[in-house]
């Protein structure tokens, strides 16, 4: 019996239509230079003093830098706001899968997704899907504690679904077995880790609507 879903959030049940770093568009008005952005996006994201990238994190730099966008700054966030909402979207199957898993299954979801709790939360928050709790990591590959954590609260057996083999593979190092958290590898075309070389072995499926992925959650 599964007792809960946790599934990843960016490359497994949603992406975004051009890039993360799509919304560099709108600082074009201000003729900021694009390896400034791209500069200034790496330090924020992937920082491992901060937690993760939020847009007013990496406004608040770039303002250092440009002076001239201080006033502007509402009229950006507002512009990175709508840019979010048309540009970020769930993949074909997940909308169907969660209903089926939550409405039908009555199975817990619970969103397990690395980076800022803030823009974590507003990007599933905007997505309106079926969920029971999100819980956020400041970073890659920690999230052992959290699916721990579930398992305390749910019991045995948890199945555990990532677009990133490495964040599966941490579980198994952390001692999770897979009695306890059975760990699914989906394989989106257009995840950044799609040519990740596992070092243990993981479910792989296609899609949430894959048959095996069914079968596992009978």
């Amino acid at each position: 019996m599964v007792t809960c879903i946790g599934i990843d959030f960016d490359n497994t049940l949603a992406h975004f239509l051009t890039s993360s770093t799509g919304f560099f568009g709108i600082f074009s008005p201000y003729h900021v230079p694009e390896a400034q952005l791209k500069e200034t996006y790496d330090a924020v994201a992937h920082s491992q003093q901060g937690k993760g990238f939020t847009f007013e994190e990496m406004l608040a730099d770039v303002t250092k830098m440009v002076h001239t966008l201080s006033s502007h700054e509402e009229e950006l966030k507002k512009a990175f706001g709508n840019w979010l909402r048309k540009n970020l979207v769930l993949y074909p199957d997940s909308l169907s899968a969660l209903t089926r898993w939550h409405d039908k299954l009555h199975i817990p979801i619970c969103i397990v997704t690395a980076g800022a709790e803030q823009y974590q939360r507003q990007k599933v928050e905007l997505l309106r899907i079926p969920h029971d709790d999100i819980l956020v990591v400041p970073h890659a590959n920690e999230k052992a504690s959290v699916t721990k954590r579930l398992l305390q609260r749910y019991g045995r057996r948890i199945v555990f679904i990532d677009d990133k083999e490495s964040e599966l593979d941490h579980l198994c190092e952390a001692g999770i077995s897979t009695g306890d958290v059975l760990k699914v590898h989906i394989n989106r075309p257009d995840s950044p880790y799609r040519n990740q070389v596992p070092k243990y072995e993981h479910l792989e499926v296609s899609s949430l609507a894959d048959k095996l992925l069914a079968t596992a959650l009978k």
